[in-house]
């Protein structure tokens, strides 16, 4: 007999004796403790979502967050506590116990990094800016560094500045109230063996900080104790913006007290050696920041913080010259401009292998240190430890599937829906718990500035659009940086969008470039039963292109405009249609590959094409977008599709509303916003292959017809996405057998 016909008669006899086969869900630990502990066995997974609501509260600082959290307000916490509320979420003898319903994910170092900046603008809003101001000056013999070198004024006043930041003593401080870190590189304390070794470390010495300022024509030029504007005699005052947060607020007070504390103190600053530097301080929240430093860019210092992706040639998008523009909110709001610098990154970013991309990647770091550059103060990097409730609100169950993601913790960004994707209770909750909501509290009240997945520039409007809108893929929580520096791609990812992908090489202009290719998932559809297609990634990347890279003032997307900028073509296949734009696209089976070509040669055009770009709906957004996008019709502005409609978990509340979301009775402005869940949100996994309810005999006949195809004949029936229906495909339905989901 046929070897085909006697596996599958095998298989359909042992399908025969099923009645039920419980699906396996296996979360790491307790259900109240995430903790990764080395296994294969992961606890995440991208089926879901369980609850059938997502709420937000915005409480407009962490302390209120983490005292509603004592109340039982909320289930889950975004900010990493400080000591004193981990001690009282932990401490066993504590009165009342908080402990026994909180738990406590210690998530390690954070994959980000605080930082003092410096505006490197010549100008500041029109005002003098002493760190920008390029004016050549010969350093003298008592300069620090090296006497008789040619440097710009404002290099000195930067270096000055990284004298004066005693990372010791403020890591002391900091610890006292928080776990943290100090570092003196741009680069995450998690990017093991991308760190460099050998960057310039300024030591903390407030006669070298002074000798650096004398040295580039700082003094007091009319006596009065304070430093002025060089060549007269107006004081120089430093606009100080400090975030409110106790971190920064604490980095802030140390800050500001080595440029105007009086002489004498325990701790040395600059008016023990000399004159001082008034300093006006604004304490603002992420909104007010979001204005005054990355809008107007009126600030001479801030007390930033970044949440950097898992690539480690981050510096790119962050500091290089081009991504500096204004007007709008550019990524590089301070412009650093350093010509050394811009070769430095653009070779970690274009270049044939991930070693040539490392060493690149350590150069730039050296030349950020260096004497004459000094664009930003990297300061500390917190261990981060982050609150969520054991148990479902006044139901007794606990709570199960929250992930604790590498750097990131239970609040994933690394995934943005990794936690609130797999949430669910562990028992039966009554019916009185239901519907189920996840209850999220926000340290922030003036957050989101927007909901618009092509202008967005803050992690907090990322932190809401990324439930409603995906990307092609999402990084692995527990892995996010990959198992070693060869990998192409680096990093663990799972798909969301795509179920394949290949990467590969081709000749443009007789130099060697790079070509993604993605088979998508079947069956996927977008908030409105719309089938998600290789159009719509099409389309999405042409809107991209356009908001991204032609209009950067715009604003940018948390990722920079050069990741689309290097598309040269992208072609979808899918039954022939030009859909008028002038692009020829060839015929295709499904309607689910794509294939995406770049203009360079680069190891990251993985992450570029696969996680840069949410996925819309073509027919949503190209009627705001085309026929002339010349003039960017609606594509700006808070929500240009007042529907939200994309392919993520949730959706917005309601999500087919006429005018206006801020109109919305589920956002109201400084106090919360509601999204519910999409019931169209589809994994093959779950081995419901035709998507009508029930892992049956009909998902068993979809993979009978499409048994040893390579590639399927049938893309349902290969729900592992190896390219072949196989056993591996049969023991995923197998698993699932007798399940019942509910997609309305």
């Amino acid at each position: 007999m046929n070897k085909k016909i006697i596996t599958i008669v095998s298989i359909a006899l042992l399908l025969l004796t099923l009645s039920t086969f419980a699906p396996v869900f296996a979360y790491l630990g307790a259900p109240y403790d995430p903790y990764y502990t080395g296994t294969e066995d992961y606890g995440w997974s991208a089926t879901g979502p369980y609850a059938e609501h997502l709420l937000i509260t915005m409480y407009g600082s962490p302390e209120a967050e983490w005292d509603a959290m004592k109340l039982g307000q909320i289930d889950i916490t975004d900010w990493p506590l400080t000591r004193a509320y981990l001690n009282q979420f932990t401490n066993a003898s504590g009165s009342p116990p908080y402990y026994t319903d909180v738990a406590v994910a210690d998530y390690g170092a954070a994959l980000g990094v605080r930082f003092l900046d410096m505006n490197n603008n010549e100008t500041r809003g029109g005002a003098y800016s002493m760190f920008g101001d390029k004016t050549p000056v010969e350093l003298t013999a008592d300069n620090p560094h090296i006497p008789g070198q040619i440097v710009a004024r404002g290099s000195q006043a930067r270096a000055a500045m990284a004298h004066l930041v005693d990372r010791n003593q403020i890591n002391i401080l900091l610890g006292s109230m928080f776990t943290s870190m100090s570092v003196h590189i741009t680069e995450s304390p998690l990017f093991t063996g991308w760190r460099s070794t050998t960057a310039n470390v300024f030591p903390f010495d407030v006669q070298k900080a002074a000798n650096c300022l004398k040295s580039a024509g700082y003094i007091d030029n009319d006596g009065d104790g304070w430093i002025d504007i060089p060549g007269t005699n107006t004081e120089i005052v430093l606009e100080f913006y400090v975030r409110l947060d106790l971190m920064r607020k604490t980095l802030g007070d140390w800050v500001q007290a080595r440029l105007v504390g009086d002489p004498g103190g325990a701790t040395p600053n600059l008016r023990d050696y000399g004159p001082g530097i008034k300093v006006n301080r604004h304490d603002v929240s992420g909104g007010g920041a979001w204005l005054s430093v990355m809008c107007d860019k009126v600030h001479d210092m801030y007390t930033s913080g970044w949440s950097i992706s898992r690539d480690p040639t981050i510096h790119y998008g962050l500091f290089h010259s081009k991504f500096y523009w204004h007007p709008g909110d550019p990524p590089n709001y301070n412009y650093v401009n350093d010509e050394e610098l811009d070769g430095y990154m653009e070779d970690s970013v274009y270049t044939d292998t991930v070693a040539n991309a490392k060493t690149a990647v350590l150069e730039a770091q050296n030349r950020m240190n260096d004497y004459d550059a000094v664009f930003n103060i990297p300061i500390f990097s917190e261990w981060g430890n982050q609150a969520f409730k054991k148990t479902i609100l006044n139901t007794g169950v606990n709570w199960k599937g929250i992930i604790n993601a590498v750097g990131y913790g239970p609040r994933s960004a690394a995934s943005w829906e990794d936690s609130f994707l797999n949430m669910q209770p562990d028992g039966t909750l009554p019916e009185s718990a239901l519907p189920l909501t996840i209850r999220y509290g926000w340290k922030e009240m003036d957050m989101p500035t927007s909901l618009n997945p092509y202008q967005y520039s803050w992690v907090w409007d990322a932190d809401i659009i990324f439930h409603a809108y995906t990307t092609l893929a999402s990084a692995n929580p527990y892995n996010p940086l990959g198992n070693g520096p060869g990998e192409t791609p680096p990093g663990d990812f799972e798909g969301l969008i795509y179920g394949n992908w290949s990467i590969g090489s081709y000749e443009r202009l007789g130099e060697p470039c790079t070509n993604m290719t993605f088979w998508l998932k079947p069956c996927l559809k977008f908030h409105d039963g719309t089938p998600v297609t290789a159009v719509d990634y099409f389309y999405s990347v042409q809107m991209a292109l356009y908001m991204r890279v032609d209009h950067p003032e715009y604003g940018w997307i948390g990722l920079p405009a050069w990741f689309d900028s290097n598309v040269v073509d992208i072609t979808p296949e899918f039954p022939g249609d030009t859909l008028g734009v002038g692009v020829d696209m060839p015929d295709g089976p499904d309607g689910l590959k794509i294939c995406v070509y770049y203009n360079v040669q680069s190891p990251w055009a993985f992450w570029w094409a696969a996680s840069g770009i949410p996925v819309v709906p073509k027919e949503k957004w190209w009627d705001v977008f085309y026929p002339d996008p010349t003039v960017g019709v609606g594509l700006d502005g808070f929500a240009p599709d007042p529907q939200l409609i994309g392919t993520g978990p949730y959706k917005f509340y309601p999500y087919y509303i006429d005018g206006p979301l801020r109109d919305a009775v589920h956002y109201t402005p400084g106090s919360h916003m509601r999204m519910d869940k999409n019931y169209l949100y589809y994994d093959a996994r779950t081995g419901d292959f035709n998507v009508d309810g029930t892992v049956d005999g009909s998902d068993f006949f979809i993979l009978l017809q499409a048994w040893d195809t390579t590639p399927p004949s049938d893309p349902r029936a290969d729900p592992n996405y190896d390219g072949t229906v196989d056993g591996s495909d049969f023991f995923i339905l197998l698993q699932n057998w007798g399940n019942n989901y509910s997609y309305t």
